[in-house]
């Protein structure tokens, strides 16, 4: 773990994977008929989309994208993708629905700098901790400092711009952050 020069005065946290895990979501594949890494592939295929989407300048909230996508990818796996089927499986998620004033995903700088003007503050005086290294990547080009933890990627990717902390897990991250 390494330790940052200045301390936050707020730190963020992702949601999806970060603060809970998706096995919920992964029974709901099983059920269906699907393999036990369906999950990591679809969850991958929706990113990519919700980011894709982002990037042309076109929002799409979360649930229209993660069942667009989810039809697709159960299509492609031989199951009927009845609107019970996805629903079924998107119920494992709880429903968050964006404010109006937050219009990209992540990556995008804007998420990132709307959490910070909320708070009243500078970016440079928010930490965002999260698995994802894209996430932290995002946050570190926001400004942001930045925390990973390894425990679901396991290995930082090294094409993208390096954490202010790097832990095995949520408590290592922060408190690498804030002490």
């Amino acid at each position: 773990m390494t330790a940052v020069p200045e301390r936050p005065r707020a730190v963020a946290f992702d949601v999806v994977e970060t603060l809970f895990s998706l096995e919920p979501v992964r029974q709901r594949l099983q059920g269906l008929g699907l393999p036990a890494g369906a999950l990591e592939h679809w969850f991958a295929s929706f990113l990519r989309d919700a980011m894709a989407l982002s990037a042309s300048a076109v929002f799409t909230p979360f649930r229209a994208v993660a069942a667009a996508n989810l039809a697709v990818f159960l299509s492609r796996h031989g199951v009927e993708p009845s609107e019970e089927r996805v629903d079924g499986v998107l119920s494992g998620f709880a429903e968050l629905d964006a404010h109006d004033d937050v219009r990209r995903w992540k990556l995008f700088p804007e998420p990132y700098l709307h959490t910070a003007a909320e708070l009243g503050l500078r970016p440079a005086e928010l930490a965002m901790v999260a698995v994802h290294a894209w996430d932290v990547h995002g946050a570190k080009q926001a400004g942001l400092m930045t925390g990973w933890a390894d425990r679901l990627e396991g290995r930082w990717n090294a094409a993208m711009t390096p954490p202010d902390v790097t832990g095995s897990g949520l408590v290592e991250v922060v408190a690498g952050l804030v002490d």
